[in-house]
């Protein structure tokens, strides 16, 4: 009888224990401080400046006038109307093929207008192109990137006009600006961020190539100076991914931790143990695809088995990203050989002009001869270290293409084509 009048009070005390240490708030909230500062001088606050000015200012984007966002049809005005109608049935001239534009604009015309509308914002791009990108709080993250993806295309709008006017080397210059937007954003240091990147670099990669027949041989070598110059910056895929971690565990901490909120919630310790134990399953994910990216693509595509635990609901949660970082690899890489082969031809182009017409017998002389500094090889190799395929009487180059299979400049050897890069 002892025993039984001793049990209940002990249970109660343990059941109360543990509400008390889980399910009670307790540790005194503090002022709510910014994760990361980023200066008022960076190419940060440009780009989200810029964005705001895109969203006041423009009448039109890819998916129709931004007045049929928001308003429902009974709501339209006759300019709303007017307006959706010259969207639909554009009057103008046509975009050629492969200079289709960057914001899907229908017709030359009205790129020449979007132009002109946002002059202000090519300078902006000029500047931020000087200043430092900075890791930034992710509720502000979506602003920049808006305007950075806006300034690219706007850049590339900028490059197609140019190329129908017969300005071939301004048109190239300002294709590598929208590049060189891509580079600056590896800086941000996450997979968002290192996938914008990529975005900006097929926005200028994408037509850049119809300009090298119409350059001048400086003119290409200057060209292939400053784009390998710019992809010397660019950060490997395993150091995205590497940055991503270390990004998203210093903002899982942030968003937990009652030293740093003033929410409720925050200061709930089940809510910390939680919170940290999603962190170390996500690092689980997130360490083991760094393993495997720093491996040659076809190894990567091929062989990931990774996958994580059906019945870990936290190892679920924390994986849920990781089909895009499948996608990632395979875009990054995408955009990796468009750039290097483009840089091939600008170096064989050169050249070919000092050269009264012919090419070099191996690729390994644009080296040699100087005009570039390292030789870049096919990320789509085997290996992903071996050289392009290249076809000295006609001066072609090639890449083996995503199957990593060589088909002579057929197939999806040419990247671009299989890709809509």
């Amino acid at each position: 009888m002892l025993f039984k009048t001793v049990a209940l009070p002990r249970m109660r005390f343990v059941v109360l224990a543990v509400i008390g240490i889980f399910g009670i708030p307790w540790a005194p909230a503090a002022p709510k401080t910014a994760m990361s500062a980023v200066p008022a001088q960076s190419a940060n606050t440009l780009y989200s400046e810029a964005s705001k000015r895109f969203n006041s200012k423009r009448m039109h984007d890819p998916f129709g006038d931004h007045v049929y966002r928001l308003k429902r049809p009974s709501q339209y005005t006759p300019s709303d109307w007017q307006l959706r109608q010259k969207f639909l049935f554009p009057t103008g001239h046509p975009f050629p093929k492969g200079l289709e534009d960057p914001s899907a604009l229908k017709s030359i015309e009205e790129a020449r207008q979007d132009r002109e509308l946002f002059r202000g914002e090519l300078a902006t791009l000029q500047k931020g192109l000087t200043l430092p990108f900075y890791v930034a709080n992710y509720e502000v993250l979506s602003g920049q990137y808006i305007g950075v993806r806006e300034l690219a295309r706007l850049s590339a709008r900028d490059g197609n006009l140019k190329q129908l006017d017969g300005d071939y080397a301004g048109a190239l210059t300002a294709y590598l600006d929208a590049y060189a937007l891509g580079m600056q954003m590896y800086q941000g240091r996450t997979l968002l961020s290192g996938m914008i990147g990529v975005l900006c670099e097929g926005i200028a990669m994408a037509p850049a190539e119809r300009t090298v027949a119409h350059l001048t041989a400086a003119q290409a070598r200057a060209a292939a100076t400053r784009l390998e110059s710019l992809m010397a910056k660019r950060t490997t895929l395993e150091q995205v991914l590497a940055d991503e971690l270390a990004t998203t565990q210093e903002q899982l901490r942030y968003y937990a931790d009652p030293r740093a909120q003033e929410q409720f919630w925050g200061r709930i310790p089940l809510v910390r143990i939680t919170n940290e134990a999603l962190i170390q399953r996500y690092q689980q994910v997130m360490v083991q695809y760094r393993t495997e990216a720093t491996q040659p693509f076809q190894k990567f595509r091929t062989g990931s088995d990774f996958s994580p635990n059906p019945y870990d609901p936290l190892m679920i949660l924390a994986a849920q990203n990781v089909p895009s970082v499948i996608r990632a690899s395979t875009t990054y890489t995408w955009r990796t050989v468009l750039a290097r082969r483009f840089l091939l031809k600008l170096a064989l182009h050169a050249w070919q002009k000092e050269h009264y017409g012919a090419f070099p017998q191996n690729l390994s002389e644009l080296v040699t001869q100087g005009y570039l500094k390292a030789l870049p090889a096919d990320a789509f190799s085997t290996s992903g270290q071996d050289v392009f395929r290249y076809d000295p009487v006609t001066g072609k180059v090639w890449s083996v293409g995503w199957d990593g299979a060589d088909q002579h400049g057929a197939g999806d050897d040419p990247v671009g084509t299989l890709f809509g890069a």
